[in-house]
This record gives structure tokens, C-alpha cells and sequence, in this order.
């Protein structure tokens, strides 16, 4: 077996955990979204909510697959480059589907860059780890460090 192989038969199980999960949540996240939408311009829950979801998850799904497969063959890197190729190949496919054959490129020349610089952006500013050290400070999250440190001192004192 080649390193290729390899690396699909170990990782096979989590890409397809990351899958789900990214999937999962743009439904999530597009089924409010487009509630809120609905709500707001007045329009019935009942025909805009399913459409607006199915329509998000199914591109999540495209861009979640492409990102896995992008991340097999670059055998576990992970970065904006992926993320610029997994989003051109997205963008290139679900475009083609929605508008024919000659917009193709316009939907690669868009995904792609968009994709990376969101990747890069978010490794970049991490708002995650801003948005937990804000909810910490206000006493809305422990603090990764000061759990850790709990953690130590509890463990210390047990074997005390």
C-alpha cells in the first residue's frame, strides 16, 4: 500500500466525522438564517425555510467533500490553500449545475479565492478563541488555562 492508502484507511472515519459535522451545522446555521429572513421580509416559513437549508447544506456538503478529498491528497495538510482548492472545485461544480456550461469559471474564479481568504482570516483572527477569552472574562466560560490549572491542582491534592 502507498502512503495515499495509507492515510485514507486511518483517516476515512474522521474526514467523514468533519463532513457530517460541517454539514450539520451550515444546516443548522441556514435553517435560522433563512427563518429570520422569512420573518422579517414576511414571507411564508413553509416555502422559503426547507429551500434556503437544503440549498446551504447541499453546498456545505459539496465544499466539506472536496475540502476532505483536497486534505487526501495533500496527506493531512490542512490550510487556505486547501480551503481556495476545495472552494474552486465547489464553486467550478455547484455553478455549472445552476447556470450551464459557460459559468463554470466564474463560479472557480469566485469560490476559490473566497474560500481561501476566509480560511486565512480565520486562522489569522481566530475568533473563536476571542469570543471564549470574552466569555471568560465574563465570568460566562471557564478559561481553558484556569480549568488546566484545576485540573493539576486537583490531581496534586488526590495524590497527596
Amino acid at each position: 500500500m502507498d502512503s495515499f492508502q495509507i492515510y485514507l484507511q486511518e483517516q476515512g472515519p474522521a474526514a467523514a466525522g468533519r463532513v457530517r459535522q460541517k454539514v450539520l451545522a451550515a444546516a443548522a446555521a441556514g435553517a435560522g438564517f433563512s427563518t429570520v429572513w422569512a420573518v422579517a421580509t414576511q414571507r411564508k416559513l413553509i416555502r422559503t425555510v426547507p429551500s434556503v437549508t437544503s440549498n446551504v447544506a447541499i453546498g456545505m456538503a459539496a465544499f466539506a467533500v472536496c475540502q476532505e478529498g483536497v486534505r487526501a491528497l495533500r496527506q493531512g495538510h490542512h490550510d487556505a490553500w486547501s480551503s481556495f482548492w476545495a472552494g474552486a472545485g465547489t464553486g467550478a461544480g455547484l455553478t455549472r449545475a445552476a447556470y450551464g456550461r459557460g459559468f463554470h469559471l466564474l463560479g472557480l474564479a469566485m469560490w476559490g479565492p473566497l474560500c481561501g481568504s476566509l480560511h486565512w482570516l480565520n486562522d489569522t483572527l481566530q475568533p473563536a478563541a476571542a469570543v471564549g477569552s470574552m466569555l471568560a472574562s465574563q465570568g460566562l466560560l471557564d478559561a481553558p488555562q484556569q480549568q488546566q490549572q484545576q485540573e493539576l491542582k486537583a490531581a496534586a491534592a488526590a495524590e497527596a
